[in-house]
């Protein structure tokens, strides 16, 4: 799960260019997976179905705290975003995004710096490194092929670096951990993408406890 989203230059004037980055506003309520263009501003950029969870669904499959992936609290609000980033046992390679529109571009030569909160869903049967933000001046990006048994997209192709990667497994089911990093514009990207950018092979996946689904959420 992803929560509280921020993204900002690096002066004395720095604002968050991420447009509902806690994902509390929302067009309706979500009832179901694959409903995350429900929050205001966001979307799904590849054919991966991404979720969207709040607390309105009470009680329901998308609730917040407890919900189909388990139990947690949102680390700001009452909503967070759900993808998954490798799903080993069923489609090898699969992956799932979330994009959002910046307010203003970036401008080239500026330092800046891009956090969020992530959280390992409880009923993940595996723990990955590389969830990332990748920024780009594209709107659109594409999923790579999956296995003939699947239905969604792998990684994002032609492959991308994103800006921001959390090198590290991430596999606390607890709490949130904090993904941070800085960087220069290289270009005046506009549109802020959010997921594994790497493939299985390039992709660190451990086992932390056999459970309910069959991969990394």
């Amino acid at each position: 799960a992803v929560s509280l989203l921020s993204f900002s230059a690096l002066n004395s004037m720095a604002q968050n260019l991420v447009p509902n980055p806690s994902f509390e506003t929302y067009s309706s309520c979500p009832n179901a997976p694959d409903q995350i263009t429900l929050a205001t501003s966001w979307s799904m950029p590849t054919d991966g179905t991404s979720d969207y969870f709040n607390a309105c669904d009470v009680p329901g499959n998308m609730d917040v705290p407890s919900n189909m992936l388990g139990n947690q609290a949102a680390n700001a609000g009452v909503a967070y975003a759900g993808l998954f980033t490798e799903y080993a046992t069923t489609c090898a390679n699969y992956r799932e995004y979330i994009r959002v529109q910046l307010t203003s571009p970036l401008v080239v030569g500026q330092s800046y710096t891009a956090s969020m909160y992530a959280s390992l869903a409880d009923f993940s049967d595996n723990a990955t490194n590389n969830i990332g933000m990748f920024l780009s001046t594209s709107a659109s990006v594409s999923g790579a092929p999956s296995p003939p048994s699947c239905l969604n997209g792998g990684p994002v192709t032609p492959a991308v670096v994103p800006q921001v990667n959390y090198t590290a497994v991430l596999n606390n089911k607890t709490s949130w951990t904090l993904i941070t990093g800085t960087f220069t514009a290289a270009t005046a990207a506009q549109y802020l993408y959010i997921g594994n950018f790497y493939n299985d092979a390039s992709t660190v996946i451990t086992n932390v406890a056999p459970f309910v689904i069959g991969g990394t959420y």
